[in-house]
């Protein structure tokens, strides 16, 4: 898509504001998502639509200050999202860090990311919206929409992604939680297993089964998770 063609489809949110429907609907959407990749990737998709389709990304909040891209909606999304990520600079980031809404009217113009704004002016984005996702203390991610023209996104365009960022917060939220209780659950099937295992094989009651693998773990420097795979894998305490 040219960037001409992609200027005019973007800009304000066509004629009217989304209603309290279409919001309620989204929410529902997002909600059904069965993995947090899943639904973020359906926020993107919803944020680009709501935006008289602009371009559309999210990343999330990584340890040290690093940033992990989790979707994009084009090419043009994704190059300007890597360009934060590697920068660790920009609407997305500022956002995270502020726990708030971050607006670059002109990219030409914004004094604000130094590194950032000149690259992702050559690559031909003038304006964004950028807006947390996530805990209002300490967001989980961002999500950016881009825009080719300068003063793209009206103040009408702004609410209405900060009302879609909070739905989809509580998506969020709620499907990581639903993935660390799924994650846990299997964590403790195979440990569980494991003992089971050493049980059965070398006369073990449950508490001296758990210590030999969290010794093994230990010694060896191996997860007690992983050490319980291979153990359920081979039948054995693996040769390490």
């Amino acid at each position: 898509m040219s960037g001409e063609t992609k200027g005019a489809r973007m800009g304000a949110l066509g004629h009217e504001q989304p209603s309290t429907r279409y919001f309620a609907d989204a929410a529902l959407a997002l909600a059904r998502e069965s993995t947090p990749s899943t639904m973020l990737r359906h926020l993107a998709q919803l944020a680009s639509e709501l935006t008289t389709g602009a371009d559309a990304a999210i990343s999330s909040r990584q340890p040290r200050g690093r940033l992990a891209i989790e979707a994009g909606t084009s090419q043009f999304a994704l190059e300007l999202e890597q360009l934060q990520a590697k920068l660790r600079e920009g609407p997305g980031a500022a956002a995270l860090a502020v726990s708030g809404t971050v607006v670059v009217q002109d990219s030409g113009k914004d004094s604000r990311f130094a590194r950032w704004a000149p690259n992702a002016l050559s690559l031909g984005m003038r304006s964004a919206v950028a807006v947390p996702i996530g805990d209002d203390a300490r967001p989980l991610g961002s999500l950016t929409i881009f825009a080719t023209e300068p003063d793209a996104f009206d103040a009408e365009s702004v609410d209405a992604l900060q009302i879609l960022a909070v739905h989809a917060s509580l998506a969020y939220v709620s499907s990581r939680a639903r993935a660390e209780l799924g994650e846990a659950v299997a964590t403790r099937t195979i440990i569980g297993q494991a003992q089971g295992i050493l049980m059965e094989r070398y006369s073990l009651d449950t508490a001296r089964a758990f210590q030999v693998l969290r010794r093994y773990s230990r010694d060896n420097n191996v997860k007690l998770v992983e050490i319980a795979r291979l153990i359920v894998d081979s039948g054995d305490l693996p040769e390490l």
